[in-house]
């Protein structure tokens, strides 16, 4: 195979009866061309001093083309660097092998870059004349969650203002509250105390200042009537809306909202660290909702309570996250 060295000036001959080629890149090699896409991996993505940082855009080519060639293994780069394919791809097609050191070289910062990467690339597209399209809607990325379950943490609260024996004198109108041995200094025995209670219904750990109090069998009709009636059972019943609804602002008279109520997102430890950290504060330890929970309430067209679920992985809008293994 010849060609020019021009992915947007392509010409191609071929003179081998066996050949077979990517004829297809050639559109996406151009495109990638006019906008400038390797020059921008090689400006925005910075991997510091790891074993793959170096020719980031090279390598981030060859992970985008090989794709598009239907790739699915790193292995299946090699194919991109048959005859003289790398030639009208307009970048060095990188082996398997120093694609791999590339992709562990990552952090989740470097999703960031990669989206910053995306947005400049977006942009200059548009401002060429792609125009609206549905790209402006965002991209959604389909995983198949019985093989590939969301990661739910907890999101714990931290109340400034609202000191911990305070805070349990309140919640015993409704909840049953008890002390425990070591305070919040044995956080991973209360931990595990919160745990096992709150496979038996909603309990949350209230700890600060040394203390810890865990609260347990919220009282029915005092949960009822703080949940709004036009929510579904299964909205009424989580743990969250029982801490939003009761705990927060029926028993402690406090909006939950940014202003007055912090959050701490999977970190027990720090939300504790962060409650001892303000005046009289306390830290609301929380279990995780359950995947289950969530379906059943999206099945009912709601959204769970506010800042209740705290999910991983996040993908960035635009950015298509692709699993490569070396086989």
């Amino acid at each position: 195979m010849r060609s020019s060295h021009s992915p947007d000036q392509i010409t191609v001959t071929f003179d081998d009866d066996h050949a077979v080629a990517d004829a297809g890149l050639i559109l996406a090699a151009s495109l990638a061309e006019g906008l400038g896409l390797r020059e921008l991996f090689d400006t925005h993505v910075d991997l510091a001093d790891a074993p793959g940082a170096a020719n980031a855009g090279d390598k981030a080519m060859t992970l985008l083309h090989s794709a598009l060639a239907g790739g699915e293994w790193i292995g299946d780069a090699d194919a991109l660097r048959a005859g003289a394919t790398g030639q009208v791809l307009g970048h060095r097609v990188a082996a398997p092998s120093t694609l791999g050191t590339f992709l562990r070289s990552f952090t989740w910062g470097s999703t960031r870059q990669l989206d910053q990467v995306a947005g400049i690339a977006l942009a200059r597209a548009w401002a060429a004349g792609a125009g609206p399209g549905p790209w402006d809607l965002g991209l959604a990325l389909m995983v198949d969650s019985a093989a590939y379950p969301p990661w739910i943490g907890a999101i714990h609260r931290v109340i400034p203002g609202l000191a911990p024996q305070q805070a349990a004198e309140l919640a015993g109108a409704a909840f049953c509250v008890r002390a425990l041995e070591g305070g919040a200094a044995s956080l991973p025995a209360a931990l595990d105390e919160l745990a096992l209670a709150a496979e038996r219904g909603p309990a949350f750990l209230v700890a600060g200042g040394g203390h810890a109090y865990l609260l347990t069998d919220p009282d029915l009709a005092q949960v009822a009537a703080a949940m709004p009636p036009e929510r579904s059972a299964r909205w009424r019943g989580l743990a969250a809306s029982v801490l939003q609804e009761l705990l927060i602002e029926r028993l402690w008279r406090i909006k939950d909202n940014e202003r007055s109520v912090r959050v701490v997102h999977h970190d027990a430890a720090a939300a504790l660290s962060a409650a001892d950290q303000v005046p009289g504060g306390t830290a609301v330890i929380c279990r995780p909702l359950s995947a289950a929970d969530v379906y059943a309430v999206a099945a009912q067209g709601e959204k769970v309570p506010r800042k209740s679920t705290s999910f991983r992985p996040k993908p960035r809008t635009g950015l298509v996250v692709r699993t490569f293994a070396q086989g």
